[in-house]
């Protein structure tokens, strides 16, 4: 009778741990599920904001050659309203950005150094799209 009782004891273990198992083994699959789809969702926004810096920096580098053509003085005159101008035309994630979200930064670039001068004559122009701009925005060097 004694054995009889040992051999039903594991049945019964076994039915409690069980659901303590699964809930585990849930938990760990719908974290990492949703672990993936936060990092997705990351790389989306990241992404698409380098589409607004990339779009913003031609927009403005497209402004400081019709300047330069038309001989206006300084070349960067209205550089920045016209990034900002494109840069409020994109959307991240399905939101607008705004103006201010895009940080505008004109120089020249030196190819031998790779190092962008400023204040210099300009030849160039940076964009940098984030949720809140470390760049101050003017149409001058600074």
């Amino acid at each position: 009778m004694n054995v009889r009782r040992r051999e039903g004891q594991s049945l019964i273990e076994f039915a409690l741990i069980l659901p303590l198992l699964l809930i585990l083994v849930f938990g760990i699959i719908d974290f990492s599920i949703g672990l993936a789809i936060d990092i997705g969702y990351a790389k989306v926004a990241e992404n698409e904001l380098q589409n607004v810096a990339d779009a913003a920096a031609l927009a403005g580098a497209r402004q400081m050659g019709q300047n330069y053509y038309d001989g206006a003085s300084p070349v960067v005159t209205g550089v920045t309203s016209v990034v900002g101008a494109t840069a409020a035309q994109n959307r991240v994630t399905g939101l607008s950005v705004a103006a201010d979200n895009v940080g505008t930064l004109t120089g020249l670039w030196n190819a031998d150094t790779r190092a962008l001068l400023v204040p210099a004559p300009n030849n160039l122009v940076m964009c940098v799209a984030t949720p809140t701009s470390p760049i101050k925005s003017s149409d001058s060097p600074p």
